[in-house]
């Protein structure tokens, strides 16, 4: 089996999610108060990976909090990364729905002999579902389908729009006062306009939610992403990663070869039956669409709710790249 890269590297400690990196390097530090732009004030920063930094802004002109994703000036493969920012600002633009985080703008400010991208997006005020279960441990089995419930109705837009996310996981999903759950971060996220941004042989993911067939080289699809959601619900019941191993080719090749670890018989038949369903190693085997996964938590679970997020840190937050440095 052929496995290269596996961007994000699987943390050492079991069924535990690492808060985003608030390190920046010396070179790309950007002060509170400085105005991108003339419009973007900077406020604080909220989070910083391999590529770039994010940072709560005010948005001058129109009055209102916004996010501002900065690529970092230092980062390898430049052009390669600038064209993905503005693939991320395309796709984003596109897409209309309360469980995606809007894209507002893509842009660029003078620092330097270079021009630097940014991204402005709407600011997401909640926690990550990563943060949630770092606090919880799990959550029960009506709070996880509820959860399922709404990403794929999210996944069921995107799919409907040729979109395929490719980074579904807890740190990528905030849960906010308002009772939704919004999927952040389109940075690997492939649309049928996107034209081909990756070595050969390399596979975008984290390796705790890549499907088998993006393992074995193949094109994500729809039904990619259902995988993930799976992986992400059998991780909220059972409180530990399924296919978390010693390193990043032993997780690939659990993917690709062995079962998925079965839920105890105390979490409800139609739950485990979903897992299962969603954890398909063929995507062939999978549900039909996100959206008949959605259908189908409303009928077996009409009343199940979100996990309630009063207890946790409220701050805005926006987990923005999953690359680590």
């Amino acid at each position: 089996m052929k496995v290269l890269r596996l961007l994000g590297p699987a943390p050492s400690t079991a069924g535990r999610h690492r808060a985003p990196s608030r390190r920046r390097s010396s070179g790309d530090e950007r002060a509170a108060g400085q105005v991108l732009s003339g419009r973007y004030e900077l406020v604080a920063p909220l989070g910083s990976g391999g590529m770039g930094t994010v940072h709560r802004a005010h948005d001058r002109l129109l009055d209102r909090p916004v996010a501002v994703k900065i690529l970092r000036s230092s980062v390898p493969d430049a052009p390669q990364q600038r064209r993905r920012l503005a693939a991320e600002a395309t796709i984003g633009a596109s897409l209309r729905h309360p469980g995606i985080a809007q894209v507002y703008e893509h842009a660029e400010f003078r620092s330097g002999l270079e021009p630097t991208p940014y991204l402005v997006m709407e600011l997401v005020e909640g926690v990550t579902l990563a943060s949630v279960l770092e606090e919880r441990g799990r959550l029960g089995a009506d709070e996880t389908l509820a959860l399922v419930r709404e990403v794929a109705t999210t996944l069921d837009h995107l799919a409907r729009r040729g979109v395929v996310h490719r980074d579904l996981k807890p740190a990528n999903l905030m849960l906010t006062p308002d009772e939704r759950v919004v999927l952040v971060d389109l940075g690997i996220a492939l649309a049928p306009s996107s034209t081909a941004m990756t070595t050969t042989g390399a596979m975008l993911g984290t390796a705790d939610f890549i499907s088998p067939e993006q393992i074995l080289g193949r094109s994500a699809t729809p039904a990619s992403d259902l995988y993930a959601l799976g992986l992400v619900a059998h991780l909220c019941v059972s409180g530990a990663p399924v296919f978390r191993r010693e390193t990043t080719i032993a997780s690939a090749y659990a993917h690709v070869h062995e079962p998925v670890t079965p839920l105890p018989d105390s979490v409800p038949q139609a739950l485990r039956d979903l897992v299962t369903a969603l954890c398909a190693k063929d995507p062939a085997d999978r549900p039909a669409s996100a959206g008949s996964v959605a259908s189908l938590v409303e009928r077996v679970a009409p009343t199940a709710r979100l996990p309630r997020t009063a207890s946790l840190d409220a701050s805005p937050t926006v987990r923005s790249f999953p690359a680590a440095a």
